[in-house]
């Protein structure tokens, strides 16, 4: 009894004693393992300059900014750099369906239905999480992965369909992303930093006031929609997000390259705005 409770009373300083080094120890060894998907020459994001150029150079882009945002709100820095490398590798499976990997002249979605486009854009999330998962990222990355859009409504082939459909009803649910929304507040940093990235590329004489009202603009949307609801990401967070990208942006897109595929898009948009405005005239003569 004597030695036991002498024992028990030593156990309790040596757990103390041993639990920061063990903490130590298992924060470097998941450090390790996440390094080891950080590397540029990992085959899948070899895979992904090869097949899909200029979605690769998206994701450098993402992964810069989210770490910029990362730093500023104390998130995981080094899983939102990686999960901005491997978030949209599912679009290997059709790397020419994403307007950001079609060299000038014919669309491919010209010739398909909304509705299949749209379901052809959406499956980048689960073909991605499916190619993660066989080339054992881990979970954490593969979470990221498969909420970076949430829920979100594919707008421009919904806008298609409705136009196409001539009154007759559609199912929003066929052109939403199956989620799940962002858990954590590393997952809706992506989200944002995603968006902001990819609508930043076709901003004309940007400035710091475009690009604020720009972001806020994505940040606004997105809380209407709901895709924040089940992570942990404050007011005061969203803020720091929004000051960090203008930041960050105002230098950088002055010497940015606007794509083809965005120059298409502004004109595809222009050219829909303009057929609107003349049914309208028509219809109220």
């Amino acid at each position: 009894m004597g030695w036991a409770f002498i024992g028990g009373l030593a156990a309790g300083p040596v757990a103390i004693f041993l639990l920061p080094l063990m903490e130590v120890s298992l924060h470097t060894a998941s450090a390790f393992k996440f390094n080891k998907y950080s590397d540029l020459q990992h085959p899948l994001m070899r895979d992904l300059l090869t097949k899909a150029p200029a979605t690769y150079q998206h994701t450098m882009t993402v992964a810069y900014l989210a770490q910029a945002v990362g730093e500023a709100i104390g998130a995981n820095t080094l899983l939102l750099r990686i999960g901005a490398y491997y978030h949209d590798i599912g679009k290997m499976a059709n790397p020419k369906f994403f307007s950001e990997n079609q060299s000038s002249g014919k669309n491919t979605h010209d010739d398909l239905d909304p509705r299949e486009s749209a379901k052809l854009i959406i499956n980048h999330v689960k073909y991605g999480v499916s190619l993660g998962r066989q080339m054992d990222l881990p979970e954490s990355v593969l979470d990221l992965v498969a909420q970076h859009h949430g829920t979100q409504l594919v707008e421009f082939f919904y806008d298609k369909a409705v136009e196409a459909s001539k009154g007759s009803e559609l199912r929003k649910l066929d052109f939403r992303y199956p989620g799940p929304k962002p858990q954590t507040v590393e997952a809706a940093i992506l989200m944002i930093v995603d968006a902001v990235e990819a609508a930043s590329r076709s901003m004309e004489e940007p400035t710091r006031e475009k690009i604020e009202k720009m972001i806020r603009l994505l940040v606004v949307k997105r809380i209407a929609d709901g895709q924040f609801d089940e992570c942990n990401l404050s007011t005061r967070y969203l803020a720091k997000i929004v000051q960090t990208l203008v930041d960050s942006l105002e230098a950088s897109l002055h010497s940015r390259v606007v794509y083809p595929w965005q120059e298409r898009v502004k004109k595809a948009s222009v050219a829909r705005i303009e057929d609107k405005v003349r049914r309208r005239s028509v219809s109220t003569r």
